[in-house]
């Protein structure tokens, strides 16, 4: 058999291992962005102890989820969404001022994670093309061989199992490439901005330590970012009653209503009343 044949019939199962982990593990792919090894585990257990604290959270474990989210932070810095959650925990817990100190932690990293997601990801896009070009090739190799039945010095009978294993592999070959094909329909990352979640806890915060007018602005923000931010508006209502500014708040309140949502009565008939038209 000729020698560079055989090498490249040797590959080919290697190809397809390294294949299979990485069509298993897209994710963890996409973390490795700018990232050296040791930096990279570090960012993988963050990940794992920010994903159980979510978990924590939704369960409200409180306790169990802050350790899991300051251990994030520890491996982690900048792991921006950990801070945030840690924000809503300490709101819930009336410790506005340590609330403060990690939303306004998350909205500085935000920009940073954001980045890193959107070039982590097209780099993993970048190795796919890699990878199947590569693999493509080999694919073509196997084939052109089978076509060819080059097999010198062997016969019929001792062709047979070389054969049946060069189909395997050609059709694993070709499920890998479909599969990398489907990775690489998916739309091109964007950026994403600070979220409008992050501005109304900034707010909601802000309100507690009785700082009504930067509260207003950060509510102000989040439903510039989603304009059927309701939550936000029914807020920006009640700070325009406690100025006295009724028309405002009567106009905020008409904005939560058209993103069909129902708002205080009371409140809506205090304004109304107000205004004189009542």
């Amino acid at each position: 058999m000729n020698k560079g044949k055989r090498g490249i019939i040797l590959k080919y199962p290697m190809v397809l291992i390294i294949f299979t982990v990485l069509l298993g593990s897209l994710v963890w792919g996409q973390q490795r962005f700018m990232l050296n090894d040791g930096e990279s585990g570090q960012f993988k257990m963050a990940k794992r102890l920010f994903d159980k604290g979510k978990l924590l959270l939704s369960e409200e474990k409180l306790d169990r989820a802050e350790r899991a989210f300051i251990g994030c932070l520890e491996l982690f810095p900048r792991y921006s969404h950990s801070a945030y959650h840690l924000g809503q925990i300490y709101y819930k817990r009336k410790g506005y001022k340590r609330a403060l100190e990690y939303i306004e932690r998350a909205k500085t990293d935000y920009d940073f994670i954001s980045t890193f997601g959107v070039n982590s990801q097209l780099e993993y896009f970048a190795s796919l093309r890699e990878q199947k070009f590569n693999l493509d090739r080999e694919v073509t190799d196997m084939q052109q061989r089978l076509d060819t039945k080059n097999f010198r010095g062997k016969t019929q009978e001792e062709q047979f199992p070389e054969i049946s294993e060069l189909k395997t592999k050609i059709a694993h070959g070709k499920e890998t490439l479909r599969r990398i094909d489907e990775l690489l329909r998916a739309p091109q990352p964007v950026k994403a901005g600070i979220p409008a979640d992050y501005f109304y806890l900034h707010g909601n915060v802000l309100f507690k330590l009785k700082k009504y007018q930067e509260a207003y602005i950060q509510y102000l923000e989040a439903a510039k970012i989603e304009p059927c931010y309701v939550k936000a508006y029914k807020n920006l209502a009640n700070l325009n009653f406690i100025g006295r500014r009724y028309n405002e708040a009567l106009i905020y309140i008409e904005k939560a209503e058209k993103c069909g949502s129902e708002v205080d009565g009371k409140l809506k008939k205090i304004i109304l009343k107000a205004l004189g038209k009542m």
